[in-house]
């Protein structure tokens, strides 16, 4: 579908909702077809002008410049259209107007979809009548949205000023047609020149299409259009606290299905959970099928999914799941991927982690060309009377052994509460790895043997036994067709 056909339809789609909702609102028939090339104004003509000053709250002008915020779009021509874009979009990272409040279910969706986020689009002049050029590499990103107690909203743009990030909150208004959001910016200063400019923005599922104009000018504007990105998906930056492995609180986590209902769950993960997760401010690491059971859990094997997430702390991690639970599109998706019977036998399993300070980054290697690797995720359930020798034991010589006979090491954590310590290890296959651990033990034996006489004293020092741990847990997994880490 051409750009002007699908920016036509979904706008004339946004007229129509907002006709439905609102009983002072627009006439329809001063809403114009769009299609072809040529593109007619929306909200353009006298008469629409007037009802929406009968049906809308008015803010007072505001004026950021240029010069003092640094305020401006990357990818634009110069001048007024240049800055004019980056005030638009900035507009999209709104919720309700105070006379237009929308459920309470669109407003907590529309936070989570602009939450730590990139818009990327395109953009398109219209002149009288005529919609120009279609030009991409829009790209602007916002930090968050926030509502006062008084109601009003505010977006958290998100830029660079003499090498400083700084983030720029915006008040903005916004109408909620059904489960669409149509955001409303009216008579703000942007850029050089004494010019205002004013926009309306509709977001629906990731997906943001508009108009922008010059207040009083309604031929002098444009359209733009484009999707919703967040940390760590497909080309998009991620966040400094994301990046930083030393913060980030990753989580472990093991599903067991009913029989029969693993590739069920497998689905539900690829075309929808990953995709809410990273919504709600959650990086997916990787995710696995079982090849090999730990021990006691045979049986159950060809049932479970285990899986890897990263949050930035704690508490972004309770706000991030108490989104997700909420969020209507997974309440939907959850209801229909169960219609067919319960997918989980039991609740999932979760331990939450801290990687060890030699611990590697770990980079998803998902567009790779090389075979998917056979991975060994070794948990260790120690206690938090044994975790931190066991850590020591590993940062003074251990970790390298597996290096030495051709295992890869990938990360080392330790439980938040230090109830166990968990590492991985990749491998070409399982006979490679048989083959890597029948040659480790020897060096390990001896190892240890040196390792004991270093720390004997110290412990007998310090009054420290051994005490026995809760054992071990062995798997060895193999990367879901849709993890981003293989």
């Amino acid at each position: 579908m051409k750009y002007s056909a699908r920016v036509a339809q979904i706008l004339e789609l946004v007229s129509k909702l907002i006709l439905q909702r609102h009983d002072r609102a627009l006439e329809p028939q001063i809403v114009k077809q769009v299609s072809g090339d040529r593109a007619r104004s929306l909200w353009a003509r006298p008469e629409v002008e007037r009802a929406r000053r009968r049906t809308e709250v008015r803010r007072e002008p505001f004026s950021p410049t240029t010069q003092s915020h640094g305020l401006r779009s990357r990818s634009q021509p110069k001048g007024v259209l240049k800055s004019v874009l980056v005030t638009l979009v900035l507009s999209c990272g709104t919720a309700s107007s105070v006379m237009a409040q929308g459920p309470v279910d669109a407003e907590q969706t529309f936070v989570s979809m602009l939450t730590n986020a990139t818009l990327e689009g395109t953009w398109a002049p219209v002149q009288q009548g005529r919609l120009g050029d279609e030009h991409g590499g829009d790209s602007y990103r916002i930090a968050r949205v926030e509502k006062s107690p008084e109601g009003k909203w505010s977006v958290f743009y998100v830029f660079t000023m003499r090498d400083r990030t700084v983030e720029f909150p915006i008040p903005i208004d916004v109408k909620f047609a059904g489960d669409a959001a149509v955001m409303i910016l009216d008579n703000v200063r942007a850029g050089r020149g004494n010019a205002n400019w004013s926009a309306r923005v509709m977001f629906h599922e990731d997906v943001y299409v508009g108009r922008w104009w010059e207040t009083g000018n309604p031929e002098h504007g444009g359209t733009i259009a484009g999707t919703v990105v967040r940390d760590g998906e497909d080309g998009q930056p991620e966040a400094t606290a994301a990046t930083d492995d030393s913060n980030k609180l990753y989580e472990l986590r093991i599903y067991t299905t009913n029989d029969g209902k693993l590739p069920a769950l497998h689905t539900r993960f690829r075309d929808h959970t990953m995709r809410l997760f990273e919504k709600h401010g959650m990086e997916n690491i990787v995710y696995w099928s079982v090849a090999e059971a730990a021990r006691g859990e045979a049986e159950i094997a060809g049932n479970q999914l285990v899986y890897i997430i990263a949050h930035k702390n704690e508490a972004v991690r309770e706000a991030s799941w108490n989104a997700f639970v909420n969020d209507p599109q997974w309440q939907r998706v959850a209801a229909e991927s169960e219609r067919d019977g319960k997918i989980l036998a039991e609740p999932p399993r979760s331990i939450l982690m801290k990687a060890t300070d030699f611990s590697e980054v770990i980079k998803p290697n998902r567009d790779s060309d090389a075979a998917p690797r056979l991975f060994e995720l070794r948990q260790y359930n120690d206690g938090p009377d044994r975790v931190p020798g066991t850590v020591d034991r590993f940062a003074s010589g251990e970790k390298n052994l597996f290096t030495k006979h051709g295992m890869e090491t990938v990360s080392f954590w330790r439980a938040t509460d230090d109830s166990a310590f968990i590492y991985l290890l990749a491998h070409k296959d399982r006979e490679t790895a048989r083959e890597s651990w029948q040659g480790f033990f020897p060096d390990f034996r001896q190892f240890m043997e040196e390792y004991r006489s270093r720390t004997r004293a110290q412990a007998t020092q310090s009054g420290q036994q051994r005490r026995r741990g809760g054992g071990s847990e062995v798997r060895y997994l193999v990367p879901t067709d849709y993890s981003p880490l293989k």
